[in-house]
């Protein structure tokens, strides 16, 4: 009985080293994770910065062109060129 208590002891022992690295590799890919998901959502805070901005000055530019009577014809900020 002593024999098979040591037997188990030794496993135990080796199975709770595996399972704390096992642990330590699940909680750094967690942070990987959580440090993706932050890098992506800030790219995705700036582009609809961008669009919002672009939308507002290109809305702009066309109630000025409008207003003035210089828009070109199709009403685009990014005055087309070629035929319509």
């Amino acid at each position: 009985m002593n024999r098979t208590n040591q037997a188990y002891a030794a496993w135990s022992a080796d199975m709770h080293t595996k399972l704390a690295c096992r642990l330590n590799e699940t909680q750094a890919l967690a942070a990987q994770a959580r440090a993706a998901e932050a890098a992506y959502n800030a790219q995705a805070t700036a582009y609809t910065s961008t669009v919002n901005s672009w939308t507002a000055a290109t809305t702009a530019y066309n109630a000025r062109g409008s207003s003035s009577g210089h828009a070109n014809e199709r009403g685009s900020a990014l005055g087309q060129h070629g035929p319509n």
